[in-house]
């Protein structure tokens, strides 16, 4: 079972350095860069901007498990203002090559979830790479349905205090 925490400030610094070259990665592979040295440059600028707390409410938070020592990986998330309430939006789900494909992700969605749902938010959102098909079908898996695909990248968003879920686009309909 995960479990999620506030992340301290080493684990946070070592989650950033983990995003922006997971993010990098991710970014010249998915044609959204060209060069490994724009990607960076954007990582570097999301982590300036969001890190800051002035732009976006955000939390970073560590996923451990019983028994393992120190966080298998990472969830980044902010709040972000919608339809007169708040909507949680995932920057980045990161878990550590060492331990994927142990369902480490899913339960740590699944817990986020349950933390957004205590805050009162209207939904989840979060971003994913076309190319990503892994992490497109555990999305879909806990819920996540796409709203916005330009080739590159979707945009996905699940529901989870919306009384009409038959009429919900998504949160920038």
């Amino acid at each position: 079972m995960v479990i999620l925490k506030p992340a301290s400030s080493e684990e946070s610094a070592q989650f950033y350095e983990i995003f922006v070259s997971a993010y990098s990665n991710d970014a010249v592979a998915g044609r959204l860069y060209r060069r490994g040295e724009e990607a960076i440059a954007h990582a570097r600028n999301s982590i300036a901007k969001y890190s800051s707390q002035e732009a976006v409410p955000n939390v970073m938070l560590a996923i451990s498990v019983e028994g393992v020592e120190g966080p298998v990986g990472f969830i980044w998330y902010a709040v972000a203002p919608r339809d007169g309430g708040s909507s949680t939006f995932v920057l980045q789900l990161f878990i550590k090559p060492a331990y994927r494909r142990r369902g480490y992700a899913k339960e740590a969605l699944l817990a986020l979830e349950g933390l957004a749902i205590s805050l009162g938010h209207l939904s989840i959102g979060l971003s994913v790479f076309h190319h990503n098909s892994g992490a497109r079908e555990l999305y879909a898996s806990v819920g996540f349905q796409c709203y916005r695909d330009d080739g590159l990248s979707m945009m996905m968003d699940k529901p989870i205090a919306c009384q009409d879920t038959q009429q919900y686009r998504g949160p920038w309909s």
